[in-house]
């Protein structure tokens, strides 16, 4: 059992030193704030694509559906129905 402490503790340790590295060079690097920027923007541009196609669609189909009711109301009146 103390051998195997001995093995795990200095391995622990290591990536202890390890991690604390990783997460320093992390926090300096600018490529995961770009990232994040770049992630934001994109989301920013899908809602507004997803909220104007959506408006789009809408305006098409109430005016096809005005469209119809007047063909409708034409045909109609024309056959005296």
């Amino acid at each position: 059992m103390l051998l195997l402490v001995r093995l795990v503790v200095p391995l622990f340790l290591i990536k202890a030193g390890a991690m604390k590295s990783f997460i320093n060079r992390f926090l300096k690097n600018e490529d995961g704030p770009t990232a994040v920027e770049y992630a934001i923007m994109l989301a920013l541009i899908f809602g507004v694509i997803i909220f104007s196609v959506s408006t789009v669609g809408t305006e098409t189909n109430d005016s096809y559906t005005a469209i119809s009711e007047d063909v409708e109301n034409v045909i109609t009146t024309s056959t005296g129905g």
